[in-house]
């Protein structure tokens, strides 16, 4: 009898820890990020989902997609816990979290030939896009205040930020070419060029 008790009292603190595992998870990873790098391409907008081409697309359905690399630079320390049973329960940790060190705080694009009257060879036409999110369209700038600074929470490696910027007025058939310009809350400013794309009805 006296030996159940002294199992029981040195059981009770491990039951403990495993009861607040499973309710609580193991310590978060805190991580701070940078934005890195660009690239882009041409959309296809016309079916269910955006898809990269290099064909023509309709010219109610172009869009460009702009992938922002970011890169995990330095790991926040925590002052660990005891604890038995973490290494037990890492399937049940919740995800790790990503600062952003920098922001974006803003994206333009430019057009390299004549879109229209208005706006030739080099103009500004970022108005003529808005970034599409689910079942919703915002403008360029309310998107960037909404999202340029994101803290992530992934279970996995820290990936892209992907954006995909539709063009909500159509120019005439024709062959086109943007340039988007990506500047950083340090000064950093990126630049990508989409491939020639034709435009048609």
């Amino acid at each position: 009898m006296k030996f159940r008790k002294v199992l029981l009292v040195l059981a009770v603190p491990f039951l403990l820890d495993v009861a607040s595992s499973c309710s609580m998870g193991c310590d978060v990873e805190t991580y701070q990020y940078v934005h890195k790098d660009l690239q882009v391409a041409n959309l296809d907008n016309s079916g269910a989902k955006a898809v990269v081409t290099s064909g023509e697309v309709k010219r109610s359905a172009y869009g460009i997609r702009l992938s922002i690399s970011r890169d995990a630079i330095a790991a926040i320390l925590h002052e660990p816990g005891l604890s038995f049973s973490t290494k037990l329960y890492a399937s049940d940790c919740i995800e790790n979290e990503y600062i952003a060190k920098d922001s974006i705080t803003s994206i333009k694009v430019v057009s390299l030939v004549n879109f229209d009257e208005e706006h030739g060879a080099g103009s500004d036409v970022s108005d003529y896009f808005k970034v599409g999110l689910t079942g919703a369209f915002t403008a360029l700038d309310d998107y960037v205040n909404m999202y340029g600074h994101q803290t992530l929470n992934l279970n996995g490696p820290i990936q892209a930020h992907e954006i995909n910027l539709l063009l909500m007025t159509q120019p005439e058939p024709g062959t086109y070419q943007f340039k988007l310009e990506v500047t950083i809350s340090d000064g950093r400013n990126f630049e990508g060029t989409t491939n020639e794309i034709e435009l048609v009805e």
